[in-house]
């Protein structure tokens, strides 16, 4: 559904697959790599590289996957960007879920300079950002730290996809339940693809 949404049969006819690639995932909660494996395996059936997944805890990792700490989410990413490069090594970057483990595993990614692509669908509104800061101490540099990973990333050519979340312009209605307007963060940073789900694309 995902290839047909973004057109990518054309890309596939030409053969591309991802070998010699490598695709890196940035997430908050832990992964049990076996999960992705038996979804392409039994669920889709294809063909993917052996022993590609590569898995580096920042600052200690996350700790056990976990539905209630995200895992969910994880297993989500490594399964759709593994399938549509069926080929392509996959190295996670698994975090704890605060501000400095997330800007820690993009500087990780940036540091090591193995994937080609660098990509995530964790984030916050910029107004739970700010609200964050203001109650919670969270350093009004957070955004300045990331972007200054995001350049990093961007010089090394690596290029970084950040999904915007799912309500467009009102996102703070995921995390706060209000209806200002607010767009996701980091997705909202110009170093970086905000990528958005094909049903708000009109």
């Amino acid at each position: 559904d995902f290839a047909q949404s973004y057109d990518l049969g054309p890309l596939y006819h030409s053969g591309p697959t991802g070998p010699g690639e490598t695709v890196g995932i940035v997430t908050l909660a832990g992964l049990d790599p076996a999960t992705p494996e038996y979804f392409w395996t039994n669920v889709l059936h294809i063909m993917t590289k052996p022993k590609r997944i590569t898995s580096y805890n920042v600052d200690n990792g996350p700790g056990a996957p976990s539905e209630a700490a995200g895992s969910g989410e994880s297993d989500l990413d490594v399964e759709q960007a593994g399938a549509l490069a069926p080929q392509a090594n996959v190295v996670i970057y698994a975090a704890p879920d605060t501000e400095g483990g997330y800007a820690d595993a993009f500087f990780a990614a940036a540091s090591q300079n193995l994937a080609d692509t660098v990509s995530s669908s964790w984030g916050e509104s910029e107004t739970m950002l700010l609200s964050s800061a203001a109650d919670d101490g969270v350093s009004p540099t957070y955004a300045q730290a990331l972007d200054e990973a995001f350049l990093e990333l961007a010089a090394q050519g690596q290029s970084t996809f950040i999904a915007a979340g799912d309500n467009g312009a009102y996102e703070a209605a995921a995390d706060l339940g209000t209806a200002n307007l607010s767009v996701g963060s980091p997705a909202d940073s110009p170093l970086v693809t905000s990528v958005v789900p094909p049903t708000l694309v009109t």
